[in-house]
């Protein structure tokens, strides 16, 4: 029997369950993606409704899953294109960024489209954050607002009613019956279709909605050490069930395996810890590294890595061959004769293998989770962030860009700046 479509009262009473292929970075994870795609859609499938959506972070791995199976990639206007292509039954392959564009005219086509697509998202997707005054996440195609909000202009929104915020849960609900079409607000109003969005504390969650999981046939998403990652904390917030998958020769099967990455003996830590007292944080940044001034601290560390390079990375090694990472924002600072600002990477990088070549590593951050988001989770959901799981899981995923990804014998020499993360990356890497 060919699987129709669910009707939406269906979809209510049955248990929404997203799938978790967790597997360690190198195990394949986008060559079984590809498999399970090309293996479920046979050729000439007509009169089969089953479809395939896969949203990857980058354009490369776009052009590389379109290259080895049926999908397509959006282009042009590509909020427009997708539309087109999903009301046509295509195989689609697009980037996170697109994806989370999506609006309920774009969910609607899915829903209803008659095609039953089964969405795979390779890497996590941001389920939930904190976006009020974080000026970093503004989307070029589509600048927001919305960021810029202050605590007066939500006062104004209540005041005219444009707004209610329910006082239990904190979500803010638009007030339809305003027909309000002047800029500032109307991204409010705009952001309020695609996600969910609550006024708690000083700041703005914003949410994923339940909804657009609904749409969806099948959802898969791919990614490494997610039981206390935030799209877990999400599903359990939202009530949405988890099912964990594995990878069996090359072949997506139900079950959880804590596996670890191979080739761990390769990777080569740096034991010698200088700042000891230095957390690293983001807060640290802040104090040490401003417009007119660099601490002794911010400075030490830059000395610190190169004397890292000099003494335990071994002569035959070549120096040029590294990355590292800052907080965004204090590159610039800390670039000089010691680092090169066009080696720099973002700290929560994943899913590139353009660094392969390198075999060493410089980590200069200790992650810890956004306060609000932290205080959101445990009021509403009773869920406590296990922090150094995040940053930890983070930090690894930093390490596997590098050439411990490939099936070299070369070495790693890593770098780690806080003292607590190295810690527990070396616990980490002793633990069977």
């Amino acid at each position: 029997g060919i699987n129709q479509p669910m009707t939406n009262e269906q979809k209510q009473h049955q248990q929404l369950v997203l799938n978790f292929l967790d597997a360690p970075t190198g195990y394949g994870k986008t060559t079984a993606i590809i498999n399970k795609v090309n293996r479920e859609i046979p050729e000439g499938y007509f009169g089969n409704p089953k479809r395939f959506l896969v949203v990857t972070p980058f354009i490369d791995e776009v052009t590389r899953i379109c290259k080895e199976t049926a999908c397509t990639a959006p282009i042009g206007n590509k909020s427009k294109d997708i539309q087109t292509l999903l009301a046509d039954g295509e195989n689609i392959c697009c980037t996170h960024s697109l994806f989370n564009l999506f609006s309920t005219e774009t969910l609607e086509i899915i829903s209803t489209g008659g095609y039953s697509y089964s969405l795979i998202i390779d890497e996590e997707i941001n389920v939930i954050s904190d976006i009020m005054g974080n000026k970093t996440i503004r989307n070029k195609e589509n600048p927001s607002l919305i960021e810029s909000y202050s605590k007066k202009d939500f006062e104004i929104l209540i005041k005219q009613e444009q707004i209610s915020i329910d006082p239990l849960t904190k979500k803010i609900s638009w007030n339809d019956d305003y027909s309000y079409d002047d800029g500032v607000f109307d991204d409010l109003r705009k952001r309020l279709e695609i996600v969910d969005l609550f006024r708690f504390g000083s700041g703005l969650i914003q949410m994923v909605k339940r909804e657009l999981w609904e749409c969806f046939n099948e959802v898969t998403i791919c990614s490494y050490r997610m039981k206390e990652s935030y799209l877990a904390y999400y599903c359990r917030l939202s009530n949405i069930g988890i099912n964990y998958q594995h990878i069996e020769n090359g072949v997506i099967v139900n079950g959880y395996l804590p596996l670890k990455p191979k080739k761990l003996d390769r990777i080569k830590l740096y034991p010698d810890q200088r700042n000891k007292e230095c957390s690293y944080s983001k807060y640290w940044y802040q104090q040490n590294i401003k417009k007119d001034f660099i601490s002794k601290a911010a400075k030490q560390l830059t000395a610190d890595f190169r004397k890292f390079k000099e003494t335990f990375v071994p002569k035959g090694v070549d120096k040029s061959l590294y990355f590292w990472t800052c907080y965004k924002g204090y590159e610039k600072a800390l670039a000089g004769k010691n680092l090169s600002k066009n080696k720099w990477q973002p700290c929560n990088i994943k899913a590139t293998n353009k660094l392969v070549a390198c075999c060493i590593v410089g980590y200069f951050v200790n992650r810890f989770a956004n306060v609000n988001v932290k205080r959101f989770l445990k009021d509403t959901g009773g869920i406590i962030v296990n922090e150094e799981e995040l940053a930890l899981s983070e930090l690894i995923q930093f390490v596997w860009r590098s050439n411990i990804r490939t099936d070299d014998l070369n070495d790693v020499y890593v770098f780690i700046a806080a003292d607590a993360l190295l810690n527990n990356f070396s616990e980490w890497l002793k633990d069977e």
